[in-house]
């Protein structure tokens, strides 16, 4: 398992805070590819897994369910063109004013709102994806593992702490980075420099079969450089992950001049892009400070709406809003804040009907229906809560917070041991298998539990025990 672990820590290095891996679509990996003998996708899922328990827990990611839900529906359209994949994508938020992203073992993409907020379109960030997405599908972790084996655990522990770090702080990511790895980076240096050559051909491919613009990526990473050299401590990061020599710059030129950019690609103007970005923003506090008036571009009054109710200022944020052009107050993320800023407002009512109306337009949009649950419970309609979360069952596994919100909405519709299950269910998807065990004993406790419900809850039991010892 040490040797796992040093796998773990090696793959984020070399894509971590970056995600040098890279994936040619015409190249997968086969069973009978010598690398399986080093590490089998099946640990590399693992290891995945159980990296993704760390990232909640140790750094800011972030949980907002509407912004997951388009980075993830992004990431799903670059993956339907980016060949086969021997294990499901995560993709996450880190809310940190760095520039980078990276790929890390088992599918795992994490992309920081520092690029998020750098990125011009849809085009730039769908770039950034299927570079990353590029690094995982080649597998490219498990052949670094390969040639690096003769890592220590020192180096390891290095390595992890240094992806730690550069949640705030590249300088700080990079200080650790280096004393944990010191000559052993050098070393691999060219290696990952053909990962990044690499990664660049395939995820260009991936971006022009998904439908965006395939010069996008090599624009967004020219002008991270020059970000670089004006804001050395929030740039630097992706560079220092994703070398950017004069041979990828060269490939990049070459493939403009054969493919010149298309006249309609992808969502260059994406309207859901600007909300995405707009509402990161916001959340993250990354606005600028100004009146509305300083700037009239709806994308700066929706930031600054979400940031007035984030800040718990609803009625200021209505007042925003309304300002927004007609295009914008249609738009399902307008239509969702200012439904929200009703309910902060104490407009149960409308907040209610606007909710349910969002629903029944986008069914399977699970912002909507955590919204609506929400404002079910700040009405005291509990059970209508839990009602519509069960409704909706296939969307309250898939998405962590609808299933937090359903084993509250059942504790207080009076289904103690519902609730006590579910939020056992919660903390396994979370990798704490120890919480979860807890949570059945408590509900196995409750003496009005049914006994389907504790058959149920036997079975969660082995599932739980399961993950126990395969942690």
């Amino acid at each position: 398992m040490r040797h796992l672990l040093s796998t773990l820590a090696l793959s984020i290095l070399c894509g971590s805070a970056a995600g040098n891996y890279a994936n040619a679509l015409d190249d997968l990996p086969t069973i009978g590819d010598p690398i399986n003998r080093v590490l089998t996708s099946r640990e590399e899922y693992q290891l995945g897994q159980a990296l993704l328990t760390r990232l909640r827990h140790e750094l800011p990611i972030v949980e907002d369910i509407e912004l997951n839900y388009y980075l993830n529906n992004l990431g799903a359209r670059l993956l339907s063109h980016a060949g086969a994949s021997a294990f499901p994508f995560h993709f996450l938020i880190l809310d940190s004013p760095v520039i980078n992203a990276f790929a890390a073992p088992g599918g795992i993409i994490v992309v920081h709102t520092g690029l998020i907020n750098l990125a011009r379109n849809e085009d730039e960030l769908a770039g950034v994806l299927a570079h990353e997405i590029a690094h995982v599908t080649q597998r490219h972790l498990a052949r670094f593992y390969q040639k690096s084996s003769k890592m220590d655990l020192g180096a390891t522990l290095g390595i992890i702490a240094a992806i730690i770090a550069s949640a705030n702080s590249a300088a700080a990511g990079q200080a650790a980075l280096y004393a944990g790895l010191a000559a052993n980076a050098s070393a691999k240096l060219a290696f990952t420099r053909a990962n990044e050559r690499e990664a660049d051909r395939i995820g260009r491919m991936t971006l022009e079969k998904s439908g965006f613009d395939p010069n996008a990526m090599g624009r967004f990473f020219e002008r991270l450089r020059d970000a670089s050299m004006v804001n050395e401590e929030t740039a630097l990061e992706f560079l220092q992950t994703h070398p950017l020599p004069s041979a990828r710059i060269a490939d990049q030129l070459t493939f403009d001049r054969k493919h010149p950019e298309p006249e309609e690609s992808g969502s260059k103007d994406s309207l859901d892009f600007a909300l995405f970005r707009a509402r990161a923003q916001g959340l993250s506090q990354a606005l600028p400070q100004q009146s509305d008036r300083g700037n009239r571009k709806d994308w700066v009054i929706f930031a600054r709406a979400t940031q007035l109710l984030n800040n718990t200022r609803p009625e200021d944020a209505l007042k925003a809003l309304r300002s927004l052009s007609k295009a914008w107050r249609n738009s399902f993320g307008v239509r969702l804040l200012v439904a929200r800023a009703e309910l902060k407002n104490h407009n149960t009512q409308a907040a209610l009907r606007a909710l349910e109306n969002l629903v029944q337009t986008w069914p399977d949009n699970p912002a909507a229906i955590e919204a609506l649950a929400n404002a079910y419970l700040d009405a005291g309609k509990p059970k209508k809560a839990y009602d519509l979360l069960t409704l909706k069952s296939a969307l309250t596994h898939r998405w962590l917070p609808l299933l937090k919100l359903k084993a509250a909405a059942a504790s207080r519709a009076g289904k103690q041991a519902v609730s006590h299950a579910t939020m056992a269910s919660y903390y396994l998807r979370m990798g704490l298998p120890s919480a979860a065990m807890a949570q059945v004993e408590i509900a196995e406790r409750l003496p009005a539990t049914s006994e389907v419900n504790r058959a149920k809850l036997e079975l969660l039991k082995k599932r739980i025990k399961k993950a126990a010892e395969n942690k």
